[in-house]
């Protein structure tokens, strides 16, 4: 992952909160005038119109306040990284010297060795992933003892108080900073566990070539070694054919099972023998263990740079500047005379905005036909889109149910909603409380636009307009606005 990139994308977004504090027709004046200064006549991607846009906000040398939130939380991250691959050495080195002791009587046991030292981290790495992947299936007890034990989420806890952007919450309101968090805490706990294993493979090392150890195995259940050396050689698959010094044959599995009731003590020859097992144990801790948590560190390292990348595509901050970007010439009209001011919320859901990636589109109370809201989208650039018909007298379980199969169907792949009302009433409670419906079903990001109508389908007046466009700003989303029929 570049540092860089996510040094920026944290001040970007540091800024963009602190920016709200400007009144929002000056925001969209010079974000205009950038965003006419970066057209070249081709679409870039919006991580790129946005890094070209804080390039000229710092040529402008209008951004120095929060130059230093992201460099100082990435410096924070490779200094934790560090100093958790240090941990787990300490720690591998700690266990591996406990397990590995042989005072010459009963030899090393490989079950509880490899059991300890590859099985149990295997097993928190598979719950790891699981909690990653299938979180809703793991009983809230056991994510709750997985989060305790859990490196990375210490890691987390600690960069979270310590930082003025909030980017490790797993479970956030903010989808695209939840998948940040979830990623970039997998990311520290590989980093633990590959120092843990290197410390492992350290002292296995030192000790195969300073001392003689002699492994074994020994068990209750009635087994015999026929049965133990078919799995030591299922183990042994990876590296089998082209590694044949480090595949126990049947002789040895024979000669290694041990009764700790009986006297142990081991001769020179037996002892030789017995040591053949170390680059069986050797090669398991490193296939088996260290192999799987570095590709894992890698994979986590390109999915938080593709989440930060998404931190500079995605969000309802970002959307909103690219709209602002691409925000034709609008002039707002000042205050009527009594008045102190505009209400800048307000003013920002008078913007006219891209439709062009509309996804769905929901008629309220059948204030138009479908085949007339799909014109109405064609005449936009809009091209197929799911319908949704919605109604004041349909109960909100109804409501709910087919705002869920919509996003089921199609998640992720709408950034626009578009809602057809009727304009020539004031937003009434039910509609509120539908707009709530929309949001808790598909989420924070998408952009949702009211298109009010006036009896004849057409747009309604810039007056009432302006109506509806302050009542909504009283709901405090950043993501909703008025659009105009025309």
């Amino acid at each position: 992952m570049s540092h860089s990139l996510l040094s920026t994308a944290i001040n970007i977004l540091q800024w963009l909160e602190e920016d709200n504090d400007l009144p929002y027709q000056d925001r969209v004046e010079r974000d205009r005038l950038i965003g006419k200064s970066l057209q070249t006549g081709t679409i870039e991607p919006a991580p790129g119109q946005v890094l070209a846009w804080w390039q000229a906000i710092e040529d402008a040398n209008q951004a120095p306040d929060s130059k230093q939130s992201g460099e100082r939380l990435v410096a924070l991250i490779s200094l934790a990284t560090g100093v958790l691959v240090l941990l787990g050495i300490v720690f591998g080195i700690g266990v591996a010297g406990a397990l590995f002791t042989y005072q010459g009587d009963d030899p090393v046991n490989l079950f509880a060795l490899l059991g300890v030292l590859v099985g149990l981290p295997l097993l928190f790495m598979i719950g790891s992933l699981m909690l990653l992947k299938v979180r809703a299936f793991i009983p809230a007890s056991m994510r709750h003892a997985m989060a305790v034990l859990s490196p990375g989420r210490w890691v987390g806890n600690y960069l979270a108080r310590h930082t003025s952007v909030n980017l490790f919450e797993t479970v956030s309101q903010r989808p695209l900073r939840g998948a940040f968090a979830r990623w970039q805490l997998l990311a520290f706990g590989q980093s633990f566990a590959i120092g843990y294993f290197v410390g492992v493979l350290i002292v296995a090392l030192l000790l195969v070539v300073f001392t003689d150890l002699a492994f074994g195995w020994s068990t209750t259940l009635e087994t015999d070694a026929q049965f133990v050396w078919r799995i030591f050689n299922v183990l042994a698959l990876p590296w089998s054919a082209w590694l044949p010094l480090a595949t126990p044959d049947l002789a040895l599995v024979e000669a290694s099972r041990f009764y700790r009731l009986e006297n142990n003590v081991i001769d020179v020859a037996t002892a030789a023998e017995l040591g053949r097992w170390w680059p069986f144990v050797l090669m398991t801790i490193l296939v088996y263990g260290l192999v799987p948590r570095v590709l894992l560190a890698v994979v986590s390292g390109w999915q938080v740079s593709r989440a930060t990348r998404r931190l500079l595509a995605e969000g309802p901050q970002i959307t909103a500047l690219l709209d602002r970007l691409r925000a034709p010439a609008v002039s707002f009209d000042g205050p009527e005379e009594g008045e102190t001011g505009t209400d800048p919320q307000a003013t920002a859901l008078l913007a006219q905005l891209d439709l062009s990636e509309a996804g769905v589109v929901i008629i309220w109370n059948g204030v138009l036909a479908e085949s007339e809201a799909q014109a109405w989208l064609a005449g936009k650039g809009v091209g197929d889109a799911a319908n949704i018909d919605a109604a004041e007298r349909q109960s909100a379980a109804i409501q709910r149910e087919n705002l869920q199969a919509y996003a089921q169907s199609r998640r992720g792949s709408a950034s626009r909603v578009v809602i057809f009302t009727k304009g020539w009433e004031p937003p009434l409670l039910a509609f509120f409380d539908y707009l709530e419906r929309v949001r808790e079903v598909i989420g924070n990001d998408p952009v949702i636009m009211i298109v009010p109508l006036d009896l004849e389908r057409q747009s309604i007046t810039e007056e009432d307009r302006e109506i509806w466009a302050r009542a909504l700003a009283a709901r405090d989303d950043p993501r909703l606005y008025v659009a105009s029929a025309v």
